[in-house]
């Protein structure tokens, strides 16, 4: 998988969350972000 295939499919997961959970995330640091986004994943 290359560098621009990875990230092609980050891009896409993010789009993906942020139509089902409101279109922004709250927090700033990154490792919190993600925290946030499992949590919503998870539920």
């Amino acid at each position: 998988m290359t560098g621009y295939h990875r990230r092609w499919i980050a891009e896409i997961s993010m789009y993906r969350v942020k139509q089902l959970f409101g279109g922004h995330l709250l927090l700033r640091d990154y490792d919190e972000q993600v925290a946030d986004t499992m949590a919503m994943i998870c539920v």
